[in-house]
């Protein structure tokens, strides 16, 4: 039986009012499940400082999806160089 996970209704922070937070999402052909991800990223109780979606050469709608976030999410490019190597570019 699936329940609903509980989710205290704790008021939004900001970073000036804890610690700072940086998001790195390796993407690959992840049209399915991107915009997901980034909506639960983007609802947490700490905005995170940044969201960096690394897009690690997709060949589907990965990369269509993550512009529609604007400025609210930073998109890096680069040709497939697998999940570690998308990390990599997205921690420098």
């Amino acid at each position: 039986m699936c329940r609903t996970p509980h989710r205290p209704n704790l008021p939004r922070m900001t970073a000036a009012e804890g610690p700072t937070i940086s998001v790195v999402v390796p993407a690959y052909n992840e049209e399915r499940y991107i915009a997901e991800a980034l909506d639960a990223v983007l609802a947490q109780t700490l905005a995170p400082a940044e969201v960096i979606v690394v897009d690690d050469g997709s060949t589907d709608g990965t990369v269509e999806i993550v512009g529609r976030y604007g400025d609210r999410v930073r998109l890096i490019r680069q040709e497939n160089r697998g999940c570690p190597g998308a990390f990599d570019t997205g921690f420098r």
